[in-house]
This record gives C-alpha cells, sequence and structure tokens, in this order.
C-alpha cells in the first residue's frame, strides 16, 4: 500500500533534502536522496527543516509568530509557563504534566491553559495511508488560543478525559490537499496510531500553534497517573484573565513552587535547590523568540535575507 504525501509536505521535504545535500557537497557519499528523506518520521523532518532554516520550515514559524503580530485574540494575554533546572542547563520551556494539572484550575490568574506536543505517521484514510504531522493537545489549548474553527467546532473538553470521544481537527492543508477543501470532510473518520478518529473541525489557514503547518490536531488524554508524572517535557500555554498580569501571575508560581518543594522529602527538596529549580512565565511571543532564535532578536534580519 503506497503513501501520500501532501504536495505542501513534499515541498518541504525537497527544501530538506536540497539542504542537507548542499552541506554534503565536501563530503563524497553523505548524499541522502529524496526517496531517503521521505522515509523519516515527520516529526524528523520538521526538526531538519527548523534545524537548517529551510523556506517550509522555518519562514512559516517565523512569519507566522515572529514578523506579524501572534494571530490570536488579545495576543499580549498568552504565556508559556516552564519549570527549569537552571543549575543543570534543562532551561526549555516546558512543564510537566502534574505541573499543568495543578496550575490548569487552581492559578487566580489564569483564565484558560493547555498543553502541547508533537506527534506524526501514517493517517489513514478510506484506506490510503497520508504522512500526516500532528499536534497532541488537551482540547483547553483551543479555548485559550480562542481561533475558532473555519468549520465544525474545537474538540470537546470530554475528548481530553479516559474514555471520552476520539475527536479531531484538521490543518488547512491537510484539509485542502486530501479533502478538497469539502465541507464534507466533517464527520469523516481516520485512523491514526491503532485509534480512529471522528474529524469534528478545520482550522482556518492562518492558525499557528508553536509547530508550524500541522496537519491535525488530536486530543491529548490525561489519565490520573499522568497528573503524578513530574517529568518537565510538555509545552504549556495559558491566556491570563482580563486585569491579570504577567507579574501577578509569576507572584503566583514563585508560591506554588515553595509550596511544591515544601510537600516534598528533605532530600528531594534539597536536590531541587541545587539545580536551581523554578517556575515561571513568559509572554508567548518573546519566548517564541528565544525557542527558534536562541534570544537572539537580531538574527531576524540575517533569516529575513
Amino acid at each position: 500500500m503506497g503513501i501520500h504525501i501532501p504536495p505542501y509536505r513534499e515541498t518541504l521535504m525537497q527544501d530538506v533534502s536540497s539542504h542537507l545535500n548542499t552541506l554534503a557537497t565536501e563530503r563524497p557519499g553523505t548524499r541522502l536522496s529524496l526517496r531517503a528523506i521521505r522515509s523519516l518520521s515527520p516529526a524528523i523532518i520538521l526538526m531538519l527543516a527548523l534545524a537548517l532554516g529551510t523556506s517550509g520550515g522555518i519562514f512559516t514559524v517565523l512569519n507566522g509568530f515572529l514578523w506579524r503580530p501572534l494571530p490570536y485574540l488579545h495576543p499580549n494575554r498568552l504565556v508559556l509557563i516552564r519549570e527549569r533546572l537552571m543549575k543543570v542547563g534543562l532551561t526549555g520551556a516546558d512543564v510537566s504534566f502534574h505541573t499543568y494539572s495543578q496550575l490548569r484550575e487552581g492559578t487566580p490568574d489564569i483564565r484558560a491553559a493547555g498543553t502541547l506536543d508533537i506527534t506524526g505517521g501514517l493517517v489513514t484514510i478510506h484506506g490510503i495511508n497520508h504522512m500526516g504531522l500532528g499536534g497532541l493537545a488537551t482540547p483547553s489549548l483551543f479555548r485559550a488560543l480562542a481561533v475558532p474553527p473555519l468549520l465544525g467546532h474545537w474538540p470537546s473538553l470530554a475528548s481530553g478525559r479516559p474514555g471520552g470521544p476520539h475527536e479531531a481537527l484538521l490543518g488547512y492543508g491537510f484539509w485542502k490537499s486530501v479533502f478538497g477543501g469539502s465541507t464534507d470532510a466533517l464527520g469523516q473518520r481516520f485512523t491514526f496510531d491503532g485509534k480512529r478518529y471522528r474529524v469534528v473541525g478545520v482550522m482556518p489557514q492562518s492558525f499557528y500553534t508553536i509547530y508550524p503547518a500541522a496537519d491535525f490536531w488530536l486530543p491529548r488524554v490525561l489519565t490520573p497517573a499522568m497528573t503524578r508524572d513530574h517529568n518537565i517535557n510538555h509545552l504549556m500555554i495559558a491566556r491570563l484573565k482580563s486585569g491579570a498580569s504577567l507579574t501577578m501571575l509569576n507572584g503566583f508560581l514563585r508560591g506554588y513552587r515553595n509550596r511544591l518543594l515544601a510537600g516534598r522529602s528533605p532530600a528531594s527538596r534539597a536536590k531541587a535547590e541545587r539545580n536551581g529549580f523554578t517556575i515561571n512565565a513568559e509572554e508567548l511571543h518573546h519566548s517564541l523568540l528565544n525557542l527558534y532564535l536562541g534570544g537572539k532578536p537580531d538574527l531576524l534580519l540575517f533569516l529575513a535575507l
């Protein structure tokens, strides 16, 4: 059975292939064919695109996030919450599911919050395999970003609970390529990772998450065991309430951090202190600059050339 690759994803892979082979010109025998690139997982292709700065990858991110206002309602209210271990080099933008579960409804300054991870693989629709790149998001993320679908509706909050419905959103490019831009896509079903999902909405072309040009978004189902997981691996985006400020939120997070450590054993608390454990929030736009440009806005001019 063959694998269908959407045209816009094929363009991205051609960019990756071209860039890799340009870098390999001084090392005979290291060239990668487009066929070899196609064999890579969607997640690896995306990471290569971002690392190499291909037009289909990094430009989409920069154009959608950095060179224009964030395409969300009141974007200045969107923040990224992150747990970091400053003294051991864990200085990214992730949180644990435990922290997310504690903060999503127990923080007075947050109106809505959600987590986001990347996923990808084969999507089977009517017996045809399509290579897809997707987002794995708690349904509450779409309430936080507040971007209405072009068609249909967001996945229900119940889809993020154990035993809930398997509901999915389609990205605009995937919808146009695979479903021909038809409204009949609503209610269609597809299989991903052994599970059947029903399409409940299509997001507009202007919609981006931190990961560019996702083909679909699936609900992240949090089990009770996952809410006790302290591994710091997941992006958390939150929307501040009207009247709340980043300063107010960070004041709350400092207190939460101290209460969290107070509940640990003396050895665990001492280890966290030695590792420089912090929890704080940063404006989403500023966080994206750090994520993609290493906190060096002067690179914008270079990348624009």
